[in-house]
Formats: C-alpha cells, structure tokens, sequence
C-alpha cells in the first residue's frame, strides 16, 4: 500500500494546530504531537471522527465506551445524504440558493448579489444603511462583514458586490432579553428537526451568543454555545467556548446564562415547524432570531455538523440519530 506522505503531514499539522488552539496550558512538543495523531488516525478508523471531531468531542480524554456513543461527522454525511440527498444538501448550502428557497421565512429585505445594476443596490442602501454580507459558499460565520453605508462610499461597496455570488441581509433588531446577553451580537437560537412523514421531530436545540466587539455568534468566531431544553425554552447548564471552558454567566456583560429562559419559546417552537413543514428536505438545523413579537430564520443548513448538540451539557446522539434514521427507512418503505 501506497503511503501518502503530504497528507500524512497535513494531518498531524492540524493536529498540531487543534493542540494550540484547545490545549494552550500543555506544551505541544513533538511527543506529544505524534500521540495526538495516532490516537486521532484511531478515531477515524474506528468511529468515523475527523480531527475535528477528535479535539471538540474530546475523544483524547474519553473512553473507548464513550467515544462509541458520539454521532461522527463521516456517521453524519452518510445520514445526511440518507434522507435529503447530497444535491438538495447543495442547494442548502449555497446561501444565495437557500434563501430563495425559504426567503419568506426570513421576513426581511435581501439582497441578492451581483446585483443587476448600480441602482438595485443604491435604494437597497438607502433604505438600509447597513446590511450584513454573507458569501455563497461558507459557513460557521466565514466571511461575514457588516457593511455600512454611513462609512464605505456606496460605489466601492457596489464594486465589491459585483464580484461574486452573495445575499446582504438586513440586520435584525433581536428582543431585548437577548440583547441583554451581548448587544453587539445577534444571539441566536439554533434547533435540529426532521420530518418523518407527517410528523415533525425536534432533535435538540441550542443558545448561542457572541463576545463583546463581535457581531457574529459562532463558536469558531469565539462565540458561546448553550443547549435548551426544548419543552421549555430553558438554558440547561452552562454554556460553553469552543475549548469548553464552562460559562454559567456571560463573562462580558455578567447575565446569567444558566437557567437563561429564552423569551417567545412557544412562537419559536410553532415557527420552527411552520419552517420544517415548508422546506423540500427532511433534516435541517435552523438559525433563528428572536425579535419581541415574533422570530425569524436567519439560515437553514441541510449539512449541518452535529458536534456542537454533542458538546457541553449534551452527550452523545449516535443512537438517537440511528434511531431516526430507522424510522426513516420505516416510513419511505
């Protein structure tokens, strides 16, 4: 058998860079370099769990046993393509292509990019003074700016909009309860469901909430994460940082975020499945916006990674998911 040496060294060079960003208090020498790699090629190999995976599930401090309970990402693309195909998982994400799809969700004026002519995106500007740019293909809040108007000339915005496929999206002006959390983020609410004939099943649902100066909330923009019960809308635990460093309050504005009761959970819970109902594929994970009478999607992701509902006050979800999985098969039968 051919070894592939580059991709060998790509590996444990990410590997290396995992160590840096998640074990910053161990110092990452060349030992220890190498066990994390091999530990992680065993992951792989026998659970389907990626690098990533391996550093924020924290396989290196967890048992055989628990590691086999964790829903992997490679366990995760082969569901996914299961029940929504891998071309609608295309579709979804694309942005540009989502939000035509369920644009009306969003109840929000948006902007597709390369507009049609300056004039499109002059009164798009006019009307709002800022809008957030969201490119086609990223995700996890990659290449989100806040473009504004009021201090960008107009013309060199609209150059750059002209340049690629993207959607600017209008800010949205979260309930106050939210915005207590961190007001220069938009905190949002994510949740996982499925439709199963009929029926719409919610998987698991959580809080996230950005830092002070930042206005995106993603764990790998710096963000924090917490799950909610979704009987209640009630923040279980702690939240969390992408290192797991636990959170009971928000360590910039001091709000407790445990026990944090998400405002308007019923609206929340019934618009979600207005959403699922509406949307042309069984398994996605929204991003919602709480505003003070109502929610709003923010994005729908049909490839979402399941690590983050893994983390924190969570646990493993590979029988559950095997378990819809089943009901899958059962009901297309």
């Amino acid at each position: 058998m051919r070894i592939n040496v580059p991709l060998i060294r790509s590996a444990i060079e990410k590997v290396k860079s995992y160590m840096e960003l998640m074990l910053p208090e161990n110092p990452v020498r060349p030992w220890s370099v190498l066990r994390y790699s091999a530990d992680a090629a065993i992951c792989r190999k026998l659970y389907g769990a990626t690098i990533q995976d391996y550093f924020e599930l924290h396989f290196y401090e967890k048992t055989p046993r628990e590691r086999n309970t964790y829903f992997t990402s490679k366990q995760a693309l082969h569901f996914i393509n299961l029940v929504n195909g891998p071309e609608n998982n295309q579709k979804f994400y694309e942005k540009a292509s989502m939000y035509r799809i369920m644009g009306k969700f969003t109840k929000r004026d948006l902007l597709f990019c390369p507009p049609h002519d300056y004039q499109e995106f002059e009164d798009y500007f006019i009307r709002h003074r800022k809008a957030f740019y969201k490119p086609n293909n990223t995700y996890c809040g990659e290449g989100i700016e806040l473009w504004d108007a009021d201090k960008t000339d107009v013309r060199e915005l609209y150059e750059r909009a002209s340049k690629n496929i993207a959607v600017l999206d209008e800010p949205v002006i979260q309930h106050p309860d939210l915005a207590r959390l961190n007001p220069d983020s938009l905190n949002t609410v994510k949740i996982y469901t499925m439709m199963i004939k009929d029926e719409c099943r919610f998987i698991a649902a959580e809080l996230r909430m950005g830092r002070r100066g930042s206005f995106v909330d993603n764990l790998e923009r710096g963000g924090l994460a917490a799950g909610i019960d979704i009987n209640t809308g009630t923040v279980i635990g702690t939240a969390y940082d992408l290192r797991m460093k636990p959170y009971p309050v928000h360590p910039d504005t001091g709000v407790q975020i445990t026990g944090f009761v998400l405002p308007n959970w019923a609206e929340v819970l019934r618009f979600t499945e207005e959403c699922a109902r509406a949307c042309p594929i069984a398994y996605v994970e929204w991003d919602f916006a709480v505003r003070e009478n109502d929610c709003v999607l923010i994005e729908a992701n049909a490839n979402a990674r399941n690590t983050e509902i893994q983390m924190g006050e969570f646990h493993g979800r590979k029988k559950q998911f095997e378990e819809l999985e089943k009901l899958y098969i059962q009901s297309i039968s």
